[in-house]
């Protein structure tokens, strides 16, 4: 399994052009919260995580897929990671 974190940005994108994204990609099985050692945060806006048996371009175009559902011009970045460090991520509450 490969590690991803994604981060898209809408051009001029509305509350409701991000919520159709967050909807298609978490039915892609990406994910808007990570967890380590048994804690669970919320990622900042418009980053994604998703740990998939797939290689960074099957990643881009699923990404791709679901940001030219919006109708928005976008800009995407993805990073195939082995390790992840973060600090003061907000903790998903129970």
């Amino acid at each position: 399994m490969a590690i991803f974190i994604v981060r898209v940005e809408l051009h001029n994108g509305e509350i409701s052009d991000y919520d159709i994204l967050h909807a298609l990609m978490n039915g892609e099985g990406f994910s808007k919260r990570i967890t380590k050692n048994n804690e669970t945060f919320n990622l900042p806006e418009a980053e994604y995580y998703i740990d998939k048996d797939f290689n960074i371009k099957q990643i881009e175009a699923l990404v791709k897929i679901c940001a030219n559902e919006t109708r928005k011009k976008y800009e995407i970045l993805i990073s195939e990671t082995v390790n992840i460090s973060f600090f003061n991520l907000s903790k998903v509450k129970d």
